[in-house]
């Protein structure tokens, strides 16, 4: 399966198409995340089946994805769950936890998601901003994200949510929406530093009148 994934690079099967296209890319998500778990669990078969190389450059190749990807359906009424940055963030969820999944790794997983939550079409109606804060909340129990770059990760955000368009409007509750549900995971496992309290609470209060 990892050949045939590698040798067919399903991951950016015909990235420029939507549609059945997004199918597999988005599936390819699940089956990275499977190998990766396998990979990293000592009681399975195939635990280390992965040189250190190769599961890096797998890594670096779900970032490189989430960043790329344009097609955000999440349900769709011809295929299905189509939820491409949902598996996509299901697969990262589980790498952030790896041991080879490096500061270099944190800070290219931060701008990818900054870019794609830069470019998204619409707002997310399907989950998927809670499965992209699970890779956050990982991020923090692996202590590979710390308060300081988190902080300064939203902070880089420049969201009018007062803006007359309606996509920079859907664009800043999307990330919104995910610094909710990031601030209530990482509250619930005592891991909320005070300084990002602050912030997040500062970005959920905003435009709460309107």
């Amino acid at each position: 399966m990892i050949n045939q994934l590698e040798e067919r690079n399903l991951l950016f099967y015909r990235i420029q198409e939507n549609g059945e296209a997004t199918l597999t890319r988005s599936f390819t998500c699940l089956l990275w995340d499977l190998i990766i778990r396998t990979n990293n669990d000592k009681k399975s078969q195939y635990y280390q089946i992965l040189d250190k190389n190769k599961e890096k450059q797998i890594f670096k190749n779900l970032i490189h994805y989430l960043a790329n990807e344009h097609d955000f359906t999440g349900f769709s009424k011809e295929y299905g769950w189509v939820h491409a940055v949902a598996h996509c963030s299901d697969a990262l969820a589980d790498s952030i936890l790896c041991d080879d999944f490096d500061q270099r790794m944190v800070a290219d997983f931060l701008l990818a998601t900054k870019e794609m939550l830069n470019k998204v079409d619409g707002r997310f109606i399907d989950g998927e901003e809670y499965r992209l804060a699970d890779v956050f909340v990982n991020g923090f129990k692996a202590h590979k994200i710390n308060s300081d770059i988190f902080v300064n990760w939203i902070k880089s955000f420049a969201f009018n949510p007062y803006s007359d368009e309606l996509l920079e409007y859907y664009r800043f509750n999307n990330l919104k929406s995910l610094l909710q549900d990031i601030y209530v995971k990482l509250n619930s496992i005592s891991l909320l530093n005070p300084n990002v309290k602050e912030i997040v609470e500062k970005n959920l209060i905003v435009n709460i009148e309107d």
